[in-house]
């Protein structure tokens, strides 16, 4: 016993060493009516629930059908008077759980990681303000053991990472009862997937104002422009045939330019590369990527007047929501 806890302790406390070795499930975020925010599997099936599930507290079930991978998200009602920290004795006291462990994220939210003794589930679980406890569980439906599936691992990670309560998230008028359409990510800004024809799928800020762009302004390139008319805050998209150059070869060819400050090749977690800059007077950054047939495609984001964008944290944070969701399809 004390050699499966210390295998399942090491498990749960190390799972970015294991994600490093790991193939990447692609995830996109999720959230419910009451803000609840957490990513899920981008490419997986969704279980159609009855009824009767969602009496007994089953929010969503989803399942990858090559590998019998699941996660399950559930809720059911406590009492106000519970905290994340009196779960984690009642994990902890439970002899089907093993390692369980009280952690924060970079959001601040508390979380209560186990995992069951037979290694078949991992797993964690939380309150909100009102008294309901949420658990987000991760298995394989042919109850295999799961400890050395890296790949799930790394999701669990990813999504403990990035789960939270959002209290100012964005709601589309819709009957389901989580939303999949709308990203929110670190900037607080409600993101709508929109797409070029044949070129990359991207984020808009959904409750920006589109600005009307002039005959010039398409002949230059421009694809479309928005604004937040209260804060100033620009976000403008182009399109420019360039030749047929590597994203990382274009990274080089800015690196000298003297019209950028900074220069960066990044990858982010659709296997998108891109070029992340910064202007060098600093009005203006953004990022660049190329497809493969030579069009460049800009993300370039501003704020009225000659302000510093690298002054407005909010403004850099929506760039790098922006980054992290833009993508090619094929």
């Amino acid at each position: 016993m004390k050699k499966l806890f210390l295998t399942l302790l090491t498990l749960i406390l190390c799972l970015t060493v294991f994600a490093a070795q790991a193939e990447t499930i692609e995830l996109e975020t999720t959230m419910l009516e009451n803000g609840l925010t957490f990513p899920t599997p981008a490419n997986w099936t969704e279980v159609e629930l009855g009824a009767s599930d969602y009496e007994e507290g089953f929010i969503l079930l989803l399942t990858e059908e090559e590998t019998d991978r699941c996660m399950m998200v559930s809720t059911s009602k406590q009492s106000e008077d519970i905290s994340n920290a009196d779960l984690l004795e009642v994990y902890a006291g439970d002899e089907d759980y093993v390692g369980a462990v009280l952690n924060e994220n970079a959001h601040d939210h508390q979380m209560v990681l186990y995992a069951t003794v037979d290694q078949t589930m991992i797993g964690y679980c939380f309150m909100d303000t009102e008294g309901y406890m949420y658990s987000i569980l991760f298995f394989n439906a042919n109850d295999e053991k799961i400890s050395d599936d890296n790949a799930l691992l790394q999701m669990v990670d990813a999504c403990m990472a990035d789960t939270y309560f959002d209290e100012d998230a964005f709601w589309l008028e819709d009957e389901a009862s989580y939303e999949t359409e709308t990203v929110m990510g670190d900037s607080g800004v409600a993101l709508e997937m929109v797409g070029i024809e044949d070129g990359p799928v991207f984020p808009i800020p959904a409750e920006w104002t589109e600005v009307e762009l002039s005959n010039a302004d398409k002949n230059d390139g421009c694809v479309a422009a928005y604004t937040d008319e209260d804060s100033g805050r620009n976000m403008l998209i182009m399109a420019a045939e360039v030749g047929e150059i590597s994203t990382e070869k274009l990274a080089e060819m800015l690196t000298d330019d003297p019209d950028y400050a900074a220069v960066r090749l990044m990858t982010n977690d659709h296997g998108q590369d891109l070029v992340l800059i910064v202007t060098a007077d600093l009005t203006s950054g953004g990022y660049f990527l190329m497809d493969d047939d030579g069009w460049m495609y800009s993300f370039l984001f501003s704020l009225d007047g000659e302000s510093s964008m690298t002054d407005d944290d909010m403004l850099a944070l929506l760039v790098q929501d922006c980054m992290a969701n833009t993508y090619f399809e094929n």
